[in-house]
């Protein structure tokens, strides 16, 4: 039998496994602009938060964010406003550099990823 998680102490992970979104932070227009190789993906940052990247595709559409992942160290790829997990373990994907969080942003967008 599982023990129930209790309700506080749920809320409280499952708030640690979410951001707010880029565009929901009042940052302005993004300072830099970069196209991904191989994909339709276009990713933009900010010199005032070093940290966050918003992930877009060409229309616009925000699909997605990587940032530093505070205590848990590394940085976190975002779908939704959640941070990614792995679906066997439920533990969050972290990277150690943006250019690796990206490619798992890319993966947990694709369709196919199993």
């Amino acid at each position: 039998m599982v023990a129930e998680v209790p309700e506080q102490l749920r809320l409280t992970l499952a708030e640690q496994r979410t951001s707010t979104s880029p565009l929901a932070r009042g940052l302005g227009a993004p300072t830099g602009t970069w196209n991904v190789p191989d994909s339709d993906l276009v990713v933009e940052g900010w010199d005032v938060e070093p940290g966050l990247f918003a992930v877009r595709r060409p229309d616009r559409r925000l699909v997605g964010w990587i940032a530093t992942a505070g205590d848990a160290g590394g940085w976190g790829t975002f779908v939704d406003g959640r941070q990614v997990v792995d679906a066997a373990d439920g533990e969050p994907w972290l990277s150690q550099d943006p250019q690796h969080a990206l490619s798992l942003l890319q993966a947990a967008l694709d369709p196919h990823t199993t």
